[in-house]
């Protein structure tokens, strides 16, 4: 039995153009530790075409939960708020949906926080595009918790990659952390409706 995130879309984005979403002072030292998981778990990030046809790239430290199948990123296209009254079509990354299971180094509620890094090619380096955290609660006699897909609008033409963390807390301790690279070309796929390339470890868009 699992549950559904209670919290998602707590966005602090490094985007220009993206709209900054209004969060809480607790919320965010919650979620500060996930941020930095990431940037440890992966150090330096692969240059473009580095990769191979191998599926992501895992880290773990602690005693994490299991992670149901994961799936690949889409690269798509959403509806974005345009001039008054209008709205324009975008190109898209969708994150899938995840269900992260209970960690077995503690029993009752835990707690697993959720964080998503969208890197953009620079010509010469990765840099973070967006960022986007969210938490859920395994609650005692549940098995898991599930985060639904992301949909990230993408307003400049480029090469992107994406990293996804997860950490598994239980009070005020903390019990383990997953990392997903999406670094390979079997990562992404496009749905062909607007412009889009799987690369050897990017989406290009």
């Amino acid at each position: 039995m699992t549950t559904t995130a209670l919290i998602q879309n707590d966005t602090e984005s490094n985007s220009s153009d993206a709209t900054p979403a209004v969060r809480s002072l607790s919320v965010w030292r919650r979620l500060v530790a996930v941020f930095a998981l990431v940037a440890a778990m992966f150090g330096g990030l692969a240059t473009v075409g580095a990769g191979d046809a191998q599926a992501y790239t895992y880290n773990r430290s602690g005693v994490p939960g299991t992670l149901d199948a994961i799936a690949p990123v889409w690269g798509s296209y959403t509806r974005v708020a345009g001039a008054v009254g209008t709205s324009v079509t975008t190109s898209a990354i969708v994150v899938p949906q995840y269900t992260a299971r209970r960690s077995s180094a503690a029993a009752g509620a835990q707690t697993v926080t959720k964080s998503v890094n969208i890197y953009r090619w620079t010509g010469s380096a990765w840099a973070i595009y967006t960022t986007t955290s969210g938490y859920g609660t395994i609650s005692g006699g549940y098995t898991g918790v599930t985060f639904g897909s992301q949909t990230f609008p993408v307003r400049h033409a480029g090469y992107y990659q994406v990293r996804v963390g997860f950490s598994w807390g239980s009070g005020s301790r903390h019990l383990g952390s997953w990392g997903i690279a999406y670094d390979r070309s079997g990562d992404y796929r496009c749905d062909g409706t607007r412009f889009c390339l799987v690369g050897a470890n990017y989406l290009q868009l």
